[in-house]
Parts: structure tokens; sequence; C-alpha cells
């Protein structure tokens, strides 16, 4: 497995995952275990060669879906209401900037949606909820020690 295969993969299980929600299931992909799996291997079988692991940050190594679940929850809260009741950053599968699908998922009435997302709009970016922001995916860390510790750390 190359790690455009990872790529693949991660697209093609982020659609089975959309397509379990809608079916009512909870069917988590973990894309980054597999990366790092791949990777450990790929070490093993080719102790000698260099390997090069590019990310960028938000959604890659930042899990959003803290931020997205934290001010969704804020909400509630804040106002009083129930319209996010048990919201998990692992049933977050919506980039941080396209709430709207999770919306329509939480049957958000159109009225109440205008204020979901103003209130969205103007606290996602909060110090608190920047905070919530910077939580990893489970793995990455592990990926990114791995490569740091591979035999050549040119560039590291």
């Amino acid at each position: 497995m190359k790690l455009s295969d990872v790529a693949s993969d991660r697209q093609g299980n982020h659609r089975d995952r959309e397509a379990a929600r809608h079916e009512g299931l909870t069917r988590v992909s973990d894309w980054m275990r597999s990366l790092a799996g791949h990777y450990v291997n790929s070490r093993i079988a080719h102790p000698e060669d260099h390997f090069l692991v590019v990310f960028d940050i938000d959604g890659t190594i930042l899990d959003m879906g803290h931020l997205v679940s934290h001010v969704l929850n804020e909400f509630d809260r804040v106002h009083g209401t129930q319209l996010f009741d048990g919201l998990r950053a692992e049933d977050v599968d919506v980039h941080e900037n396209e709430i709207e699908t999770l919306l329509d998922r939480r049957r958000v009435l159109a009225a109440t949606r205008v204020e979901v997302l103003a209130w969205y709009r103007s606290c996602r970016w909060a110090p608190e909820s920047v905070l919530m922001a910077h939580r990893p995916y489970r793995g990455v860390l592990e990926v990114i020690a791995g490569s740091r510790s591979s035999p050549d750390q040119r560039g590291a």
C-alpha cells in the first residue's frame, strides 16, 4: 500500500462513513492508524530507504471535530437548547467551514439555523474554541515520532 492509496482510502472511507451515518450507524474510519501501520511496515521492509511523510495541519493532524462539537455544544449551553445534545468530536464528519450538512442531519429548523450559523461563525475562532481545536487525531503523533526517529533525519 502506498501513501497515495491511504489518501484514496481516506476519501472512500469518508464516503462509507457518510453513508453509514445516514443509515443511523456509527462507524469511525481511522485512516491515520492505517497510515501509522503502513509506515511501520514500510520501515521494517525497507530499513535503509529514506521516507517522506507530508501533512497539512488542520483536518490532517488536528481533529477539527473538537472545535465544531465544542462550539455547537456551547450554543446549547448558552441558549438552553438541546439541538446538539450528545454531539461528540468523532460524530463530526464535515469541514469546520461547512457545517450546514451537520445541521441538516440534526434537523435544525431554518429559523434556528440562521441563529446557530451566526453563533458558530462568531465563536469558532474564539480563544477557548481554538484550544479545543488543537487536539490531534489518534495515531498522528506516532507517525510523526516514527518519521523523526528514522536513521537519516536530514531536514527534520
